[in-house]
């Protein structure tokens, strides 16, 4: 039990640390939008679901310590001109997998990541199809959850059914379990 203490506060203070690197990065980049301003920002950004819900959301009833600017920092971040289109979709998409629609910061996430994913059909396919096929699923579960999920899948990803059937069926047993879940 002592054990596990330690490493919660050790993981609160990372956490915090990680939040304050950002905060600052931003604030720097606000001032002066220069390139290596925006990598700075950009490397510090959160790569996964977990850290981003930590950093930008509620987790157990505590918000996270950006979550009042977090709708600032994530426009920041699509908005970032001088970093790739693949290498910000990579990030993106890494946040996705394993996520969940929430309201508030998971919610933002979420809504600016679909039309960069609509509008750049061929390099989404090309950054995920050499993940796992569970990650794959995953990641569209994430694109198309909500409480209102559409029930048909945007016609932008249908090409795809054609160019890889097995793929596009990854992209079909996420959104279906999307719009199970928005049943609960």
């Amino acid at each position: 039990m002592k054990s596990l203490l330690v490493f919660l506060s050790i993981a609160l203070l990372f956490q915090g640390s990680s939040a304050q690197k950002l905060e600052s990065s931003f604030n720097k980049l606000k001032s002066a939008d220069t390139k290596e301003n925006q990598i700075h920002y950009f490397n510090l950004f959160p790569c996964d679901f977990q850290a981003f819900k930590r950093t930008f959301d509620y987790v157990s009833d505590k918000s996270g310590p950006l979550y009042e600017k977090s709708f600032d920092y994530i426009s920041t971040f699509y908005a970032l001109d001088k970093i790739s289109k693949k290498d910000k979709l990579q990030k993106a998409i890494n946040i996705g997998i394993n996520g969940k629609w929430e309201a508030d910061a998971i919610g933002k996430l979420q809504h600016d990541l679909e039309p960069l994913v609509l509008a750049n059909v061929d390099l989404t396919y090309q950054i995920l199809k050499g993940m796992q096929p569970m990650e794959i699923e995953s990641f569209f579960f994430f694109l198309f959850s909500g409480p209102h999920p559409r029930d048909f899948i945007p016609t932008q990803l249908h090409k795809l059914k054609g160019l890889d059937k097995n793929f596009y069926s990854h992209i079909s047993n996420g959104h279906r379990k999307a719009i199970k879940d928005s049943e609960h």
